[in-house]
């Protein structure tokens, strides 16, 4: 259960060779059991563009996008401030917050949810974002 040592091993594994997969796998799994979901969002998606093995990738970015949709259903409350606190004090999740077009689709979401659909067909970039932001249990679907 030593997952801060654990995370500095797979770091410096990546550091050695960011092509090699594994590192990638491992450290998305840590951050999944730490429920840092955006996080192991983030790793997977580098381990894509870093390494070849898409299928491998692809599978757990299946398995991952199930997991964040059972924590965003979820009704545990208290889980899910717990969760959207931990997101929050990630400055990359911040900063996708105070975007003012993320913060525009935000707002108009409030009365068209399906803007927020439309707007990731349309843009690869918000789309990413969106996707962190539902990762992160800062926007539950």
């Amino acid at each position: 259960m030593g997952w801060d040592a654990a995370l500095e091993d797979v770091n410096k594994a990546i550091e050695l060779d960011p092509t090699w997969v594994k590192p990638y796998l491992r450290r998305a799994t840590i951050e999944k059991v730490l429920k840092k979901y955006h996080l192991a969002l983030k790793t997977l998606k580098l381990a894509l563009k870093n390494t070849g093995d898409v299928n491998t990738i692809n599978k757990e970015l299946v398995t991952l996008r199930y997991n964040i949709s059972l924590a965003n259903s979820s009704t545990d409350e208290h889980a899910n401030k717990l969760r959207q606190q931990r997101a929050l004090e990630d400055p990359e999740i911040t900063a996708i917050l105070k975007d003012p077009m993320i913060q525009s689709l935000l707002k108009q979401a409030e009365t068209d949810p399906r803007s927020i659909s439309e707007a990731m067909k349309k843009n690869e970039d918000i789309a990413d974002r969106i996707e962190m932001l539902i990762a992160a249990g800062v926007i539950r679907t």
